[in-house]
């Protein structure tokens, strides 16, 4: 039981590295210039994908032209060159940024990346145990008896499971987050090519507005990290300062508290964008 609950204590260590790791896989985008690592094979399916349906937006970015220059012409809408030149160069536009989208999309993560890379400073996350608090620790329950070591060891426990959760919860919304920002880059063109009808551009405004909502989420759920680094250094030290049970029920509060945060954060984001 002595080296579980070292273990435990360990793993609460571990908890920075682990979080250093998801603040740097936030800031990776399945782009050919900014993938890194070993997605680049994503960032080249996604490219080849997008660059393949070009061809088909285009087609509909003349269809929703059309179906505007004679919705204006059968209204009579259209008294003056002005207007004419108007929705000439509204195509023109839109045919530039779909032919344009997947750079437009790397280009508007890069700058969100400037953001997380601010924020997400590892120098930003607090130390969880320094030396004296984890010899404290180790001392407390050694020289503890056997009832307070039971109770120390289910109290580390519940922090480890706890932990373990977080862990688990935050990889699987991060790498769900890269997934939905690569299909987003994929199919970019077909709802970029709404932007040539006036009526029907209000889709592609919805479309980026989605997109940089994903790419907020990577914002809160890095801020996230940084709280519940802060929470549990506070727990692991005792400055909470409610005793033995009561500073593990507010910890496990908080926890779920932060795990409700990452499971929302893309809800948020979304909402912050007016999605």
């Amino acid at each position: 039981m002595d080296g579980m609950y070292n273990d435990m204590v360990n793993s609460i260590l571990g908890l920075e590295d682990h979080l250093i790791g998801v603040i740097k896989f936030v800031a990776v985008l399945p782009f050919s210039n900014f993938s890194g690592g070993g997605l680049d094979a994503v960032a080249t399916v996604v490219a080849n994908v997008s660059t393949s349906l070009q061809s088909t937006a285009i087609t509909l970015l003349i269809f929703c032209f059309f179906y505007e220059f004679l919705k204006k012409t059968v209204m009579f809408e259209f008294v003056n060159w002005e207007n004419v030149v108007k929705i000439l160069l509204r195509f023109l536009i839109a045919k530039l940024v779909v032919q344009n989208c997947y750079a437009i999309l790397e280009a508007i993560g890069i700058v969100i990346n400037g953001v997380l890379a601010i924020l997400g400073n590892p120098q930003n996350l607090s130390t969880i145990l320094d030396d004296s608090a984890l010899s404290a620790l180790t001392l407390e329950y050694m020289g503890a008896g056997i009832i307070n070591k039971v109770f120390l060891f289910l109290k580390m426990g519940l922090c480890w499971l706890a932990m373990f959760v977080i862990r688990v919860a935050i990889l699987f919304v991060v790498y769900g987050r890269f997934i939905e920002i690569a299909i987003y880059a994929t199919i970019a063109p077909i709802p970029l090519a709404t932007l040539g009808g006036e009526s029907t551009s209000g889709i592609a405004k919805k479309f980026i507005q989605s997109y940089v909502g994903v790419l907020l989420q990577g914002v809160i759920i890095v801020a996230m990290c940084l709280i519940y680094v802060g929470v549990s250094a506070a727990f692991a030290s005792g400055k909470l300062g409610l005793g033995s049970m009561g500073d593990i029920v507010q910890y496990l509060i908080c926890s779920g508290v932060l795990l409700f945060t990452v499971a929302k954060s893309g809800n948020w984001a979304k909402q912050i964008m007016g999605a």
